[in-house]
């Protein structure tokens, strides 16, 4: 990511969001990602924040990964700056695979090692060869 606030780089994966053509409601996927970040910081924790937005004109699951080398101020429950940023936009009824999604995402944020190999990545071929793994 190259975005050094919290607005950007949400703006960032957004827009990245709309270029993979997946979903064609980026003014429901912003606001809604907006609403939700005005009731409560999706920085988890550990570095790590989950942005998600659940529309009705998604058919299925886009996560979108980003990595930000130096730390976003997120405001995290533990004030650590997030350095991945895992957003999710899904219909609203697939609560079933939302969870598998965040278990994943869970897996990460509690294993250092795997944590620690996202970050230093190369590459996005890096980053996606390390989730698919995982």
């Amino acid at each position: 990511l190259s975005g050094d606030s919290k607005q950007k780089v949400l703006k960032e994966m957004i827009d990245l969001v709309a270029s993979s053509g997946k979903i064609s409601d980026i003014d429901a996927i912003t606001e809604s990602i907006n609403d939700r970040e005005k009731i409560l910081s999706t920085g988890i924790g550990l570095g790590i924040a989950v942005p998600h937005a659940k529309i009705g004109s998604a058919g299925s699951f886009t996560v979108v990964v980003g990595r930000s080398k130096q730390g976003i101020d997120f405001d995290s429950i533990d004030g650590v700056p997030v350095r991945l940023i895992f957003m999710i936009i899904g219909p609203i009824a697939d609560h079933k695979q939302y969870l598998k999604i965040l278990a994943r995402i869970s897996l990460i944020a509690r294993n250092p090692e795997i944590k620690n190999s996202l970050i230093n990545a190369a590459d996005i071929d890096e980053i996606g060869g390390l989730i698919e793994r995982y």
